[in-house]
């Protein structure tokens, strides 16, 4: 017999409960009738490769390099990943981070008897060292009353953070196309999230292009607030604006050290606090040059360089008044699944996200702040963790130009049916799709975009679609350059699974044009 419990507890279970829903921007419902390619390639989700995780077994022997596990002799002819034949191999690594029961160095080192036992809230000393240290390293703040504290990963840190801000009826400032599970953070505390317009429809790659916060609607925005209905009248004024100030999600892109300046003295005019999400920011991806050399493998790249020439300034290193809360994630460069991030902020803040801690998760995973703690010691501490971050990098950048040479040499570029917004960091890429000389309301475009789809998933190419991630209240705000698809260059197994990516994207946008020239699409534009 089946019971309808919700029937018989909705009673029971809180209004907020209730009112808690999911948004995502990455799924979507196929119809009946779609035949799906075999062998699919995600460029979607921003899923790192395996390849790009430092750990090699159980025993925390560690890679010096990724994707060093692909030079092993000996593979299952299954998977093609390591079989149980290369473990002699594995042992003959000298790169080994061990941990043990005890410990006699517990100022720098976690013993498995620490580690596997109930924490402090706020994470272990040494982690918490690690992070201050890392944060003097790279992104000193121009105050010096600030803490850290480690969360469980980026999705943690953006839930407290959240609820740190919003309470029912608040209003907090976004990007208007932005990392949209915050959004949802958001809205799910009774918030409003308001779009901050932001550019980036670099088409054409000028290297003056004026990327990030558009200052000048800001600063009007802000000013006028509440004047009338293009200032939201009747709603309250923000206190806080989230941002992706650098590899900026979805676009890639990164704003100048002059605009972070100019939006921190807005912001300090209006009382606004600045949350900065960084999770891309150590992956710095020099100017595409076609068939230029990778600057991180120069005989004269070294990790003062990287530090000082490659890493963009935070927002920190211009917060004079603590009004900067910044985030920061050891996903993109480690492991996703370890979930393990901190955030750094004026000491009030930290002892509130504190307590929210303790009555909440109530303290960071033990087992992924001790194998992490036992890696980065191996390393040789924050400049080791720093060089692994330029490995990655490395790496990401030649993806990158990789993926772009073999877009921009495909029939369908050529043919003018997208234009490239090359990225500058993080792992994702932009396409903005021309189908806007052919379907001139842009109200028709979401419609566009459920055809090239099903087109794709024929073709067997996943990307995410521009405007499942537009954060407008008014749903016209970003309509205008919501064109666009979204690709990683994080996931593929390897540089021919990309080039084999570019090639079916090609193939998708042929066919979709010819099909929206032929008329074919006419009916499912016109839709309701």
């Amino acid at each position: 017999m089946t019971v309808d419990y919700q029937a018989k507890y909705a009673d029971n279970v809180s209004e907020r409960s209730k009112n808690r829903f999911i948004n995502t921007f990455y799924s979507f419902d196929i119809p009946e009738g779609i035949v799906k390619h075999a062998n699919p390639i995600s460029l979607g989700g921003g899923t790192p490769n395996e390849g790009f995780f430092p750990v090699e077994s159980i025993h925390l022997n560690l890679i010096d390099e990724p994707f060093q596990h692909l030079s092993y002799e000996k593979k299952s002819p299954l998977t093609n990943k390591t079989d149980i034949n290369v473990k002699e191999q594995i042992h003959e690594l000298t790169n080994a981070a061990s941990t043990y029961r005890y410990t006699e160095n517990p100022a720098e080192e976690v013993s498995i008897a620490r580690g596997f036992q109930y924490g402090e809230t706020d994470g272990f000393p040494q982690i918490k060292k690690f992070a201050r240290d890392l944060i003097e390293e790279t992104n000193k703040p121009a105050y010096n009353d600030w803490d850290v504290i480690v969360a469980n990963g980026s999705g943690d840190s953006l839930h407290k953070v959240a609820d740190l801000f919003v309470d029912k009826g608040s209003t907090v400032l976004v990007e208007d196309f932005t990392f949209t599970p915050f959004n949802t953070g958001v809205a799910n505390l009774g918030g409003v999230n308001i779009p901050v317009k932001i550019n980036f429809k670099n088409v054409d790659n000028d290297p003056d292009f004026d990327y990030g916060v558009d200052v000048a609607f800001l600063e009007d925005l802000l000013d006028n607030w509440g004047a009338d209905e293009a200032h939201y009248k009747g709603l309250s004024k923000p206190k806080s604006f989230y941002c992706i100030p650098t590899g900026q999600n979805p676009t890639g892109v990164t704003q100048s050290q002059e605009k972070r300046k100019q939006v921190y003295a807005i912001c300090e005019k209006h009382n606004i606090i600045i949350i900065e999400d960084d999770p891309y920011g150590y992956i710095v991806l020099p100017k595409y040059s076609k068939g230029g050399a990778n600057p991180y493998a120069s005989p004269d790249f070294s990790i003062e360089k990287y530090k000082k020439e490659f890493l963009r300034p935070s927002y920190l290193q211009i917060d004079t008044s603590g009004r900067v809360i910044r985030l920061e994630t050891f996903s993109k460069l480690f492991a996703p699944g370890l979930r393990l991030g901190f955030i750094v902020a004026n000491k009030y803040l930290i002892q509130r996200i504190f307590v929210h801690t303790a009555l909440s998760t109530r303290q960071p995973s033990g087992v992924s702040q001790l194998v992490f703690n036992s890696i980065v010691k191996q390393w040789g501490g924050v400049n080791g963790w720093i060089k692994w971050a330029s490995k990655i990098a490395k790496h990401y950048t030649e993806r990158r130009d990789v993926l772009l040479t073999e877009l921009y040499d495909t029939e369908a570029y050529k043919k003018g049916l997208f234009s490239i917004v090359e990225p500058d960091a993080g792992m994702f890429i932009i396409l903005f799709v021309n189908f806007d000389k052919i379907i001139t309301d842009p109200k028709k475009w979401d419609n566009a975009f459920t055809q090239m789809k099903y087109l794709s998933l024929k073709y067997g190419v996943d990307v995410v679609y521009g405007n499942k991630m537009a954060s407008n209240l008014d749903k016209d705000f970003s309509l205008e350059k919501s064109n666009f698809l979204r690709i990683t260059i994080a996931a593929a197994n390897d540089n021919a699974q990309l080039v084999e990516a570019a090639k079916r994207l090609s193939d998708t946008f042929i066919e979709f044009f010819e099909k929206l020239e032929a008329g074919e699409f006419n009916a499912a534009l016109d839709a309701e």
